[in-house]
């Protein structure tokens, strides 16, 4: 294993695992908080997530994108990373199409004062989560199966 397909494991590996778990297990814990306390709690997760996010996000395409490229032959390896580096840039493209308007609506939002449309907002922001989080952890099953299959 070389420096590329360890890096290729620990980035998008972190981020699939990070993104999946928040949308697993963090999402459904806030919704016993209050509503304003849940909003508050939303604001203050998305200004510091999106802060790192986004780097993560491009860094794994990239990264991603290198390793596919060092395919010369048609096999299961390059098929999977194709399929990986596929979903990654589906989830990267929903991600600033779905997610990007909502994330700034609910941050501009006072917790005191909700606005009536708040809970369909904030459905959307879960869907669009949700979706961003299966496609990285497919990605991520992909690439890993990618490299399974390049040593066996």
């Amino acid at each position: 294993m070389d420096f590329l397909e360890f890096f290729d494991l620990i980035v998008p590996g972190f981020l699939a695992c990070a993104e999946f778990g928040l949308f697993l297990f963090w999402r459904p814990s806030i919704r016993g908080l209050p509503e304003g306390a849940r909003v508050e709690v939303e604001q203050q997760f998305l200004r510091t997530f999106n802060r790192v996010i986004p780097i993560l996000t491009g860094l794994s395409v990239l990264l991603i994108l290198m390793y596919a490229l060092r395919f010369k032959e048609n096999n299961a390896a390059n098929r999977a990373v194709w399929g990986s580096l596929f979903c990654f840039s589906v989830a990267t493209a929903s991600s600033i199409w779905l997610n990007r308007s909502v994330d700034e609506e609910i941050t501009s939002w006072d917790p005191g004062h909700l606005p009536t449309n708040w809970k369909s907002v904030w459905k959307r922001h879960a869907i669009a989560q949700g979706l961003r989080a299966s496609l990285q952890l497919l990605g991520f099953i992909l690439l890993c199966g990618s490299i399974a299959a390049r040593y066996a």
